[in-house]
């Protein structure tokens, strides 16, 4: 199946905002960590953190990416378009709970 150019983009656009998105999860994690105010629940990931904030946030990029680079090659299958809409629903509730207790929190 071909893509009309704007579910094309649409795809392209998704998957970039989940970059951004996945590096702000990524920052707040490690400032809420490293305040002690929230612990890492992920325990692969908690073990990076607790060795170094750079290793976790070297293996966090480094794990999405490899996601998005495998919805990306997929791109013309229907699975890997569909797959992305829930993804990026999380990560945006994920980002929106950051910023929620950032405001708590601080404000």
């Amino acid at each position: 199946m071909v893509l009309s150019k704007q579910l094309w983009k649409q795809h392209e656009l998704a998957l970039k905002v989940l970059i951004i998105l996945n590096l702000i999860d990524a920052c707040a994690t490690i400032g809420w960590v490293e305040s002690e105010l929230a612990y890492e629940a992920n325990p692969l990931m908690a073990h990076l953190l607790s060795i170094s904030p750079s290793l976790f946030l070297f293996y966090k990029i480094l794990l999405v990416n490899l996601g998005i680079a495998l919805l990306w090659i997929y791109r013309e299958r229907a699975f890997a378009r569909l797959v992305t809409i829930p993804v990026v629903a999380i990560y945006v509730a994920i980002d929106v709970y950051h910023l929620v207790n950032i405001i708590a929190v601080y404000i």
